[in-house]
């Protein structure tokens, strides 16, 4: 396992160090939904977004270890998320995989200019994260899918344009066999966002309830009975590297700056709790850099 950057991997991390300085969103900025989409727009062209898509769908041409050193630059500069970032990750590499070429015409190139939003609706209240106990129904009628239930848990659906919906089409056979992915449009009738207010004052989850929603066909993603497939495949698709450590090394700092302005340092047991978290913040960056190593030298033993 080598932990160490190659001097053109540096040389990477400077260009994209010095584009982040001139052009990251400022801390005073507004965090709108608008200076959302300006920012996603800002990395796509700079081409720094759309790593492990196929160029023929506006993929670039990044190498694992320089999508994890971009990811890691932008964590360390604290510079804003993407808005669209479950439809880079999620949606639209299943839709790669899964859907028809009409498909993939009509949603990929709005993916990544941040066009259209997406939200996803897996979890279902009474099922947490079991998602394949979802209840949520879609029954055919003729070349639509008419769809009742409710999500919960569901990220940004009040800024969003478009819903990657988990549904039950079938109760026959295993829990997971009757589900399918349907690709809903937010604008349709029978839909209500609920926002879920958090201790911040912050929405940033939402109830979504589905009442009689008609959904064409030609909106399913896959076969019927495939969404267990499909989502799976999904959700393998995360970022790798060392940008989550990143973050936690942040907060653990303002955390230790925070106790010795409490005069908290010297009491044993707020030591020890604060060493725990730096230990585990530790393990986080190492865990990371073993994983950007192994993904790297996979990466070369397929180009050789």
């Amino acid at each position: 396992m080598d932990l160490t950057y190659t001097a053109e991997e540096e040389a990477f991390r400077a260009t994209v160090r010095q584009w982040i300085r001139g052009n990251a969103p400022k801390a005073t900025a507004p965090r709108d939904a608008e200076t959302a989409r300006a920012w996603q727009r800002r990395l796509y062209q700079a081409g720094y977004l759309g790593a492990g898509w196929p160029q023929e769908y506006g993929g670039i041409d990044l190498a694992p270890m320089q999508q994890a050193i971009l990811n890691e630059e932008l964590a360390r500069a604290n510079a804003p998320g993407v808005i669209n970032s479950m439809a880079i990750w999620w949606v639209g590499p299943a839709i790669i995989k899964y859907g028809i070429e009409e498909q993939k015409r009509r949603f990929l190139p709005k993916i990544l200019t941040a066009e259209e939003i997406w939200a996803t609706g897996y979890s279902e209240p009474g099922a947490g994260s079991d998602m394949a106990a979802a209840k949520t129904r879609a029954i055919r009628d003729g070349d639509d899918y008419v769809v009742t239930g409710q999500k919960i848990w569901t990220t940004i659906a009040h800024l969003s344009d478009w819903y990657f919906v988990l549904v039950r089409t079938s109760t026959e056979g295993k829990k997971w066999a009757g589900l399918s992915m349907l690709l809903i449009d937010f604008k349709s009738p029978g839909i209500e966002v609920r926002p879920i207010r958090q201790i911040t004052g912050d929405c940033e989850f939402n109830e979504v309830f589905l009442n009689d929603v008609r959904v064409p066909v030609s909106n399913r993603l896959g076969a019927e009975g495939q969404g267990w497939e499909i989502v799976t495949s999904a959700l393998i698709n995360e970022r790798s590297g060392i940008a989550g450590s990143i973050r936690a090394d942040q907060v653990l700092e303002r955390l230790v700056s925070l106790a010795r302005c409490r005069r908290l340092t010297a009491d044993p047991i707020w030591r020890q709790r604060l060493s725990d978290l730096a230990i585990k913040a530790h393990i986080t960056r190492s865990s990371g850099l073993r994983a950007m190593s192994r993904r790297a030298a996979r990466s070369r033993a397929i180009s050789s």
